[in-house]
């Protein structure tokens, strides 16, 4: 039986200041596994609320990103 996955997209232009800011957010991820397990167990805490819904799960665990771009500026 064929698994079916949703899946969230966000399509961006590309070298536009957004996919700048993503890129380095990811890069700076890869490159800082103390942020990653960070940013694995914010998620996990904000599951283990209730935040299930995709705009709330989103909106909860949007300050850890948003402190970690603000220090890459």
């Amino acid at each position: 039986m064929a698994k079916c996955f949703n899946v969230h997209l966000h399509v961006i232009e590309h070298n536009s200041e957004e996919h700048l800011k993503q890129v380095a957010y990811k890069q700076h991820m890869l490159e800082n596994p103390e942020d990653r397990a960070a940013y694995e167990a914010k998620k996990k805490a904000v599951l283990a609320e209730g935040n299930t819904v995709q705009d709330d799960y989103g909106k909860a665990k949007s300050p850890f990103v948003k402190d970690v771009l603000a220090r890459l500026a």
